[in-house]
């Protein structure tokens, strides 16, 4: 039987990751700029993985898969604070039932797109995927600013802007 993940496991897996790879060049800041040094890391991670057997390989993949999406899940939970991490039980992989819910209907799967960029190496590089999402973040921060300035405005003053 698998062992149910928690949200905390995820931060702590997110935080090797920054305590790992951080220098005195460059320190890990759960910021867009990160994700350069990531993409470099997998970079490296896939030139060194060749000369595994495909065994070794592929539990090397799904590690650093767990690694990655951690990072960037609390990557993104740093930049939006509403943003909360889903853990279900509904699929078959357990990679594919977590993922960050960043508005009632806005979601995003950092595991997905670790495991495509890692595992399959279909996907861009997580700069643009980061750009993305935090674009996305930073949309509907500014229609909820909208909406509360919105509903503060005295119903009879419709004409008035805030």
């Amino acid at each position: 039987m698998e062992q149910e993940v928690t949200a905390q496991e995820l931060k702590e897996n997110a935080k090797w990751i920054s305590d790992k790879f951080s220098t005195n060049d460059f320190k890990f800041k759960y910021e867009l700029t990160d994700f350069n040094h990531i993409d470099q890391l997998i970079d490296n991670f896939h030139s060194q993985v060749n000369q595994l057997d495909e065994a070794t390989r592929t539990t090397k993949s799904m590690n650093l898969t767990v690694l990655i999406g951690s990072y960037l899940g609390e990557a993104i939970l740093n930049k939006y604070t509403d943003a909360a991490w889903v853990i279900e039980d509904t699929s078959p992989s357990k990679i594919g039932s977590i993922y960050i819910r960043l508005d009632q209907d806005v979601k995003t799967w950092p595991f997905a797109k670790a495991y495509k960029r890692i595992v399959d190496k279909t996907e861009e590089r997580f700069t643009h995927y980061a750009e993305e999402v935090f674009g996305q973040i930073k949309a509907i921060h500014e229609a909820r600013i909208a909406a509360e300035k919105e509903k503060a405005k005295p119903f009879w003053k419709f004409w008035e802007k805030k």
